[in-house]
């Protein structure tokens, strides 16, 4: 080795994991269920059109936001953005509400199918409300009760 070499770095030669399998150890590390990971890794892994497999999308997608980490995620966003223009309305809730609406509105907008039987799109409406609740409900903070799991399972 000579003195020259210490200043001047050489580029490394191994590449570096794909980062969505380095994104999906971390989240089986935290303890995540296989099941749970593998329906979060297809938004993290992207789905624009022309991206390879393994890319991280800059933007968000469609597909991305139908994923309940983007969206909690966007409703933050524009909590922070707006709260940092309007900070008279900094302490308010309705914010993230009217987000929560909105991001909720076009998930449900996306998904509807006119072609499904009237039951079914009942249905899709019901849960779609209660999703932009859950989603209302976890961008302020509000503890949010989880199912227990049962033994064995």
């Amino acid at each position: 080795m000579h003195i020259k070499d210490l200043f001047n770095a050489r580029p490394s030669t191994a590449q570096p994991p794909p980062a969505s399998d380095v994104v999906e150890k971390d989240l089986t590390s935290r303890g995540l269920e296989d099941s749970e990971v593998s329906s979060l890794m297809p938004a993290l892994r992207g789905g624009a059109a022309g991206m390879g497999g393994d890319s991280v999308p800059v933007f968000l997608t469609p597909q991305a936001l139908m994923s309940f980490p983007v969206a909690t995620l966007a409703i933050k966003l524009v909590d922070i953005v707006v709260d940092s223009v309007f900070p008279d309305i900094a302490q308010s809730n309705l914010v993230p509400f009217l987000a929560s609406l909105l991001i909720g509105g076009l998930i449900i907008f996306y998904t509807w199918d006119n072609n499904r039987p009237l039951k079914d799109r009942v249905l899709h409406g019901v849960v779609g409300v209660l999703n932009i609740l859950y989603l209302y409900a976890v961008s302020i903070g509000l503890p949010i009760p989880s199912v227990p799991t049962p033994p064995g399972g």
